[in-house]
């Protein structure tokens, strides 16, 4: 599907400098893309720039636009957790402001239940620079909410 998509923070519960996503830029499937920022007054910046961990972040808020998208709690922004990341490597030391940078992920587990795994690349210009596979656990579960875990 392509856009118009909702404004990213209709998708994700972050705010400010936590919101580190600028815009859906393809939702189909199993797989979004976004375009993402640097930014450079946040306490993770070094001299302006982010250290290349920062892809997981990226790809963390990619997969809550995801599964806002594919429709979980309504549509709409929802918190969780980061229970893991696997097999995360990075090509380059850091990102710089105004860099092009996409992130693209594909749901590979877990349907729309409250675990997922979330295959995750990140794109500076026309280069793959980073990538993870991270599990998340959305909505109440993330928090012991016994209705999720009954899902």
């Amino acid at each position: 599907m392509s856009g118009p998509f909702p404004e990213v923070e209709a998708l994700i519960p972050h705010r400010g400098l936590a919101c580190w996503l600028d815009a859906v830029l393809e939702h189909g499937g199993d797989r979004t893309r976004c375009r993402a920022r640097v930014v450079p007054a946040h306490p993770i910046a070094v001299d302006g720039r982010f250290p290349a961990v920062a892809a997981v972040e990226w790809i963390a808020q990619a997969s809550a636009a995801h599964s806002a998208l594919r429709g979980r709690a309504g549509g709409i922004a929802e918190a969780g957790v980061l229970a893991g990341i696997s097999g995360f490597s990075a090509d380059v030391e850091g990102f710089s402001p105004g860099e092009r940078i996409e992130v693209a992920v594909t749901q590979v587990h877990g349907g729309d239940g409250p675990m997922a795994v979330f295959e995750g690349e990140v794109w500076c210009g026309t280069q793959s620079v980073a990538r993870a596979s991270l599990t998340v656990v959305r909505g109440g579960a993330a928090f012991g909410s016994p209705d999720e875990e009954a899902r």
